[in-house]
Parts: structure tokens; sequence; C-alpha cells
């Protein structure tokens, strides 16, 4: 309860009425509930009642731990549907035939029982892929427990540990608790650093976005102030973009500013180059506002010798002849 108030994670919720419906049923087991005047029949129905309490916040626990709702939406929906289903079920033959149900429920939930084992197999599997962490810190304290329950039978049955043989169920059940409740605790903890982190990011890429912005809004004062814009003063509106042009919108507007100052450049290139590929295009604008090989590649994101490489292969589209530099070809348009 104390972890919950700290976090508000609905899994503490859960685990908590797992130990109320544990502490309660081991004090039906070990008769505590006779101090409180009860009949035998009346503590076997709260028996009964609390092992289906068990069972149910058993397995919302195990789903909610290994994260089976996110995981396998409609199996978690079926999960859900099949506990309200038996455990309804059962609860309603129970009250409505109170006076005759106990001979029965003994023989159901023992067979429930395997069923619940085996449901929460399918729970592990299904989450084994995408939940590896979780699942191990699952089946530490679980496996803990069922080790106990297994020397707790064999000492019922051949008596050859010292003690109660519920004395072991009981240790296996604490160690169970203690288990979960720290592995819980490191899970919720990593949790809420990540979402910390994320936080940061978002900062982080709304503060890049303010700078961008300014760089755009600066670029637009210089091209309302300037009528007239020569090859130098291209160059330095550019630098202001260089690190803006990462997707298409970007590119798309970095050309049209770029027909604004060189109205004639695309269309006279394109004209006489028709084959020219847009990464081919945005490689010689490029080059024709004055770049180097190590400026393209850092714009473009690429190594320079594929810019080396690109620059060879967009010389042959163009039919040049060895003896003429790209950047004079250029400067024809």
């Amino acid at each position: 309860m104390y972890l919950w108030n700290i976090h508000k994670e609905k899994i503490y919720l859960n685990y908590i009425l797992y130990m109320f419906a544990t502490l309660l049923m081991y004090f039906g087991f070990e008769g505590y509930l006779y101090k409180f005047g009860l009949n035998n029949d009346l503590i076997d129905h709260v028996i009964f009642l609390s092992i289906r309490l068990w069972v149910f916040s058993l397995m919302l626990f195990t789903a909610k731990f290994l994260g089976v709702r996110k995981v396998s939406p409609k199996y978690y929906r079926f999960l859900l549907f099949l506990l309200v289903l038996i455990l309804g079920g059962n609860t309603i033959y129970q009250f409505i035939y109170i006076d005759s149900s106990i001979g029965h429920l003994h023989y159901y939930e023992n067979v429930l029982s395997v069923f619940w084992l085996f449901l929460i197999l399918i729970t592990i599997l299904i989450s084994a892929k995408s939940r590896k962490l979780e699942l191990k810190f699952y089946l530490i304290p679980l496996s803990c427990f069922l080790l106990f329950i297994v020397l707790g039978l064999i000492d019922g049955h051949f008596r050859v540990l010292p003690g109660s043989p519920f004395v072991y169920i009981k240790i296996g059940t604490l160690i169970e608790f203690i288990g979960f409740t720290y592995f819980m605790t490191i899970l919720i903890k990593r949790k809420i650093d990540k979402a910390d982190n994320l936080q940061i990011e978002l900062q982080q890429k709304s503060e890049e976005l303010i700078a961008k912005s300014k760089k755009l809004e600066e670029l637009n004062k210089l091209l309302e102030a300037k009528s007239g814009v020569e090859k130098t003063d291209l160059i330095n509106i550019f630098t202001l973009l260089e690190s803006s042009l990462n997707n298409e919108n970007d590119w798309e507007f970095f050309k049209l500013k770029f027909h604004q100052l060189n109205p004639n450049f695309l269309n006279l290139l394109l004209a006489k180059h028709s084959e020219l590929s847009k990464t081919e295009i945005r490689l010689l604008t490029l080059i024709k506002i004055g770049y180097s090989q190590k400026e393209i590649a850092n714009i473009l994101n690429i190594a320079p010798e594929s810019v080396k490489k690109a620059r060879s292969r967009v010389r042959r589209k163009l039919n040049l002849k060895a003896s003429i530099k790209l950047n004079d070809y250029l400067n024809e348009y």
C-alpha cells in the first residue's frame, strides 16, 4: 500500500488483493476462523471464496506484470471473460445451493486448480518473446513458491523433513511476496526512468524545433530584404538551412527559395537533361551554390566518397568531357 501511494500503479492494487486473499486462505486452513465462532461449513464457504479471490487477483497480477494487455489484447479480453464466467458461475452456484454445494465444490476447485495453472502457463508463453525481463522477474519468486509447495507436499506424505508440512508452504509464500514486491519496484522504477528520459528527449526536440523555426524566420527576413542576391549571399542563406535539410518538406522549401534566387537554373537544366533524378538535381543544386564535397556529404547525411561517386555518375549523365569542370558547366545556367 505504501508503494502504491508512491507510484499509483494499478499492479499494486492487484497485488494487495492477492496478498489479502492468500492470508484469508491461510486463516481458514490453519483454523484461525474457529476463534470467531464459525462452524465448519461456513469456514469452508469462506475458504472457497478466498480461493476464487486468490485466483482472480493472481491472474490479473500476472497479466499486468507481464504486460499481456499490450502483447495480446485479444487474449487479455479472453482471460477476463474466463475469470468472470468461471469464478462468477462457481460463486453463484455456491450461494444458490449453500447447504449442499460444499462437497461438489471440493471436486470442482481441485479440477480447476489444474486449469488455472495451465492458463498461467499460456500467459507466460504469450509474453515470453516480448517481455523477457518481466518474465524472468516473474518466474524467480514463483519458482521459489512452487519449490516450497513441493517440499511441503513431500513432507506431508513421507515425513522426511523437520517441522510441519504447512510451514514450508508458508515459507514459500513469504519468499514469493518478498520477490514479487522487489521485482515490481525495479520494473516500475525503470518505467519511471524511461518516462523521464522521454520527457528530456521531448524537451530537446522542442528546443531544436524552435531553433529551426528561428533559422527559417531569419531566412525569410533576408529574402524579403534583398531583391537581388549574389552567389556569396546565397551560400550564407543556405548555411542557415544546413542542419534543416533532413526530410522531403525541407527540401521542397529549399528548392522554392533557390528558385526565387535562380529562377532559370532548374528550368534550363531540366530542359536539356530531363532524365536527371531528384537526388541528382539536389546534388547539382548544392554544387551550384558552392558547397564542397565534404559539406554536401554532411547535408545529405552520406559519406564523402558517396558524393564523389555521385558526381562521377551525374557527369556521365550530363555527357561532360573530362576537360570541363562540373562547377563551370553549372554556372552556364
